[in-house]
């Protein structure tokens, strides 16, 4: 298969990066790359970086009919006929009636509309082939097509570069703004022929020989994404490319959890009075799971850094009594302790004191009014909030 190569380029400007900004790269049409600025694409980067939404199969279209369809379909027709339907002054339809380009013996129509984009026909005319995609329905024994993404296959200034828009696997790309199919295909062909594999590094290590990647480089990835040979190795490279994405994903989250590790707090440590007066008045034992749970929690106050850690727990499993535990031990750290009601509760909106007698959980409170009556070293402290289902210590 035959395609049309892109201008030839000078050897000093034929070594191109991600960096280099499109108005730079020779052979390149202006008003293409002034289209593409216009929508933030600037940038051999930025360029190549911008995925197609789908592929389509155009390297043979084989025309079985048109017929109602749930789905998108692909069809290649050619325009018969086109009018204005006029709604009041300002609103208004515009039809094409198309036919197959190719083979069509029965002379079957379709019948494309546009509401509201009447500008159309400035656009569209008698005998221009289209590729057309989108959704067919039967109304009135009328075969019809509404708002069907089109392209203009042959009748336009690009006839000469069918070769990169037809009988190939085709790239179609999510369009913004002014953004136009063509030119924007026909500007990622040009720079993808010209950027050389150094400029795409690999980010994913080597992959092993034998496994499912092998071979395959983000170089080779991307070209294939943009420009298939077969939907093989088009599927291939687009796992290859959301496993670098992963990958990229947890990079992102390790760094973020080492820049909050190193991002520094304050430790909360203390004797644990408090703390064990308050589990002595307890008319329970606290089970296995909450001490463990205690336990963790209280190492992570300890540290100089955020503590980021969740209580999990079924309705009445006693996560009340954990944080409650946990509070008292950044009272006597010095620091305060606060929890927020739950939202659901108008009355409960506003944080509670244990002197006040609001709880979730009764008995825990009763043990803290208590703890806090007869302990002395308490009434010298911060004064400690309480709510329920989020704690914090500042």
């Amino acid at each position: 298969m035959t395609t049309p190569s892109s201008p030839p380029m000078s050897s000093a400007a034929s070594v191109i990066s991600i960096e280099t900004p499109l108005d730079q790269v020779e052979g390149l049409r202006p008003a293409a790359v002034r289209m593409l600025a216009k929508e933030g694409l600037t940038t051999v980067g930025s360029l190549v970086l911008h995925f197609p939404a789908r592929h389509e199969d155009r390297r043979r279209m084989d025309f079985k009919g048109f017929g109602p369809s749930e789905t998108p379909v692909c069809h290649h027709v050619r325009v018969l006929k086109t009018r204005v339907l006029r709604f009041g002054q300002r609103g208004g339809v515009f039809e094409t009636v198309v036919e197959a380009a190719e083979s069509n013996p029965l002379h079957q129509q379709l019948t494309l509309r546009w509401f509201g984009m009447v500008y159309l026909q400035k656009v569209l005319a008698v005998d221009m082939e289209l590729m057309v995609y989108g959704k067919i329905k039967e109304i009135k024994d009328r075969l019809l097509m509404d708002h069907p993404e089109y392209e203009i296959l042959r009748g336009d200034d690009d006839d000469d570069e069918a070769g990169i828009h037809a009988s190939r696997i085709v790239p179609v790309y999510r369009l913004r703004g002014g953004l136009k199919q063509k030119p924007l295909r026909r500007t990622t062909w040009q720079v993808m022929e010209h950027l050389p594999a150094v400029a795409l590094p690999d980010i994913l290590p080597r992959p092993k020989a034998g496994g499912d990647f092998a071979g395959m480089t983000r170089a080779t990835a991307l070209r294939t994404l943009h420009h298939p040979e077969g939907f093989d190795e088009l599927t291939k490279s687009q796992r290859y490319l959301a496993l670098e994405e992963f990958y990229l994903m947890q990079l992102r989250a390790v760094r973020r959890k080492l820049q909050f590790k190193h991002h520094g707090g304050t430790a909360q440590r203390a004797e644990g009075r408090l703390l064990t007066a308050f589990l002595e008045t307890l008319p329970f034992q606290m089970t296995g799971a909450q001490s463990r749970s205690l336990e963790e929690i209280l190492a992570d106050m300890a540290l100089p850094q955020p503590m980021n850690r969740l209580l999990h727990g079924d309705v009445g499993s006693g996560k009340t009594v954990v944080a409650l535990a946990a509070m008292l031990m950044a009272v006597e750290a010095g620091r305060q302790g606060h929890s927020w009601p739950p939202p659901r509760s108008s009355r409960s909106s506003t944080m509670k004191t244990p002197a006040a007698g609001w709880s979730p959980s009764a008995s825990a409170w009763r043990c803290a009014q208590r703890t806090r009556c007869w302990i002395p070293s308490l009434k010298r402290q911060k004064p400690t909030y309480w709510g329920a289902h989020a704690s914090s210590v500042p």
